[in-house]
Parts: C-alpha cells; structure tokens; sequence
C-alpha cells in the first residue's frame, strides 16, 4: 500500500527543467531511498512532497489526498530534516530545544516522556542534553534534530543527507533508530543519501532519477539484481592443485591459497565438482551480491528500468 502517489510531476525554474513528467508510488510503512547524482533532483522531490515548493505540473496524493487539499494539517503529519536547513537553535541547550518544538507542534508529549527520554538514551545525548548545543559535534546535532524531527510523532519522516559528516558510532546510532521507527513503529521514511553503506542498510524501496526521469523505481532487492554480474555463482575449494578439463562456461581465480571457480548459474558449478570428485573439497558455494556502486553505474550506463 503506499502512503504518496505522484502523477506527472514536473518542475520547471524559467527554463530549465528540474523533473520531468515523473510518476512514482512511495510505499507506506517502508524506507525509501531517492537516489540520483548530484543535480539530478534529489532534494527537489522532497521539497515538493513536503510542500515547501509547488509543481509546475502535476499531482501529488498523500493517503489518496491532494496534499493542497490539507491545509495545516497536513505539517501534523509529516517531519523533515533537511541538510542545508538548521532545525536546532545553537544558543539553546538540548532540552531547551526539545521543549521549544514540542510546544511548537503543540505536542502531548513533554521532555520528561517515556518517548523522548528512550531516544535521548539510545542516542547517548543524556550527559549533554543541558549543554548549550552550539557546542554539539556534527554526530550529536544530527542526533538531536532527529529527535525533534520526531516529537510530532508524524507518519512520515524525511531525511536529507542524514549521516553526512557524522562520525561511525552516530551513524550506525541513527540507522538503528531508523529501522527500529520503520520496523515496529511503522512509520514512512523517505531519504537520500551519497553513502553507499548506508543506502544498503536502510533501503527497503528505491527511486532512481537521471536527466529528470525515473530510471527505475521497485523494491532495493529488485534494483540491485538489475546490476548483478554474469558470473555471479562462486565456489571455494580447499586446494591449489591445478584444474584440468575447465570448461569454457566457468572461470578460474587463486585466492589465499583456495580455487575460486565462477559461472552464471549454480548447477554449473555442482555438475563440475560432483564429475571431478571435489564436493568434499568446497570450503562454501555463495552467490555475489552487486554493490549500490555496481548497480548505480550498470543504470547510468544502460539507462531505463
């Protein structure tokens, strides 16, 4: 089921055209990576599902609505963070800032809530929660705006660039809290990001934009088998002794004193083994799995869905 259904979305500034004519769905409940390169539209699609800019063309529908047809209580529920936006105020402490943006969005919730406390906790912001955040490193900054992106308990979070600049520890911090929101909270994360690892962590659904189109849009299981290589079957074999009768439909790599044998099918591989009485030999048989890289460039290079 999705949550946004856009249609025939377009976005011109004077002329230059930004997106062109693009329809896409955005499952509900999912995390969804924008992916693209840089210029390619990313942040505009945000700002337009957020409404923050309008199309110059087109429709966009959130729980089968029109989002103009919302009013202000469409901001009810949905959040963002947005990359080149501040969503913290530097002068205010940790809570003063959290206290602010719960009055802001006339919350329920108050600082001392079960809700914001387990997130405080599970970012390790408690012993700096006072401090003034001026002085937060990039980590904590990205950790706290997360938390007040949050205390709305909106639907629908986006998130631009959300680990960039932060250290590992706080990345891997906010894509735990990440899946655990979309997992057991059921909450619609839309996201882009330039770091490869996390797109591969977090992404449920894909959306690819080039030159304003949609290059592919589908689960991220379905676009990274879009890029996964021909000889993509191995098996490692405990021995260096050399191979005879190779056939020409597999391939032959020494690795760390192992065979590595390769082909575009498992069966392949097994009729081979089992014929030259080596099953007992086979350290593991795995299959490649492409790389965000891998499937990124396949995409760029070929072009369509």
């Amino acid at each position: 089921m999705e949550i946004y259904n856009i249609e025939n979305l377009t976005k011109q500034y004077k002329e230059r055209i930004v997106l062109d004519n693009l329809s896409f769905k955005i499952p509900k409940g999912k995390i969804t990576a924008i992916l693209g390169r840089n210029g390619a539209g990313k942040t505009t699609i945000i700002k337009l599902l957020l409404g923050l800019i309008y199309p110059t063309k087109g429709q966009i529908f959130f729980d089968g609505k029109r989002i103009d047809q919302y009013r202000n209580n469409y901001y009810s529920r949905v959040s963002a963070i947005l990359e080149a936006t501040d969503n913290i105020y530097s002068f205010l402490t940790g809570k003063q800032n959290i206290d602010y943006f719960l009055n802001l969005s006339k919350s329920k919730l108050t600082f001392e809530s079960d809700y914001i406390q387990q997130m405080i906790s599970a970012f390790d912001l408690s012993h700096h929660i006072n401090k003034v955040s001026g002085q937060y490193s990039r980590g904590m900054i990205q950790k706290l705006s997360l938390i007040i992106a949050l205390v709305s308990e909106a639907d629908v979070l986006f998130l631009d660039e959300p680990t960039l600049g932060v250290d590992f520890q706080s990345t891997n911090d906010i894509c735990d809290c990440l899946k655990t929101l979309s997992k057991e909270d059921g909450k619609t994360i839309i996201l882009t990001s330039h770091q490869s690892n996390i797109i591969e962590d977090l992404a449920d659904y894909v959306i690819l934009i080039d030159n304003q189109k949609i290059l592919f849009e589908g689960t991220y299981d379905q676009f990274v088998s879009k890029g996964t290589f021909e000889s993509d079957f191995k098996a490692v074999i405990n021995t260096v002794d050399r191979l005879s009768n190779l056939p020409s439909n597999i391939n032959y790599r020494l690795a760390d004193q192992k065979i590595v044998l390769s082909a575009d099918r498992v069966d392949i591989l097994l009729k081979f083994l089992q014929d030259n009485k080596l099953l007992s030999q086979i350290d593991s048989i795995y299959r490649d799995r492409a790389t965000l890289e891998d499937t990124l460039n396949y995409f760029y290079e070929e072009g369509g869905q």
